[in-house]
């Protein structure tokens, strides 16, 4: 996964929990995949997708912002 961060990415917003929204790259499954957490100053409507900077990368998550 470090190899994905600074990257941009197009992510479907799944959720918005704990005060952050949780989604998946277009090209990861639901339950199967990496988890993003997207941080964004702005509203995102779950089933929608953003463009996302990847900022961190754990083992099997990834977190960014929105762009």
């Amino acid at each position: 996964n470090q190899e994905k961060v600074g990257k941009l990415f197009k992510v479907l917003i799944d959720k918005k929990e704990a005060g952050r929204y949780l989604g998946r790259t277009e090209f990861d499954s639901v339950e199967v995949d990496n988890e993003v957490v997207v941080h964004s100053t702005k509203k995102l409507t779950p089933g929608t997708f953003v463009q996302v900077r990847i900022t961190k990368a754990y083992d099997y998550d990834l977190e960014g912002e929105v762009v």
